[in-house]
């Protein structure tokens, strides 16, 4: 497995979107407007690592946090097909 793939896979463990991995993968640094979003998805990858430990220990807040990340996922491959 490459590592571009190892990188997705880590990100979609963490509920992020296609569109949101795509976003921290292959965003130009170049462009300030794509350097922010990307720094705020990666300050964001945190915050979820933290919320997914939270859920897995039983909050119930967090799994409901997790709930919604998983209905972003599911709205957005709707829209994809």
């Amino acid at each position: 497995m490459t590592q571009i793939l190892i990188e997705a896979e880590e990100l979609g463990k963490l509920f992020f979107t296609q569109t949101d991995i795509e976003t921290i993968l292959y965003t130009n640094p170049d462009s300030i407007q794509g350097a922010i979003r990307k720094g705020q998805l990666l300050s964001d990858a945190e915050v979820r690592k933290v919320v997914i430990q939270q859920a897995k220990s039983g909050s119930g807040e967090a799994q409901k946090i997790v709930e919604n990340w998983k209905n972003a996922i599911k709205f957005e491959n709707a829209l994809r097909t």
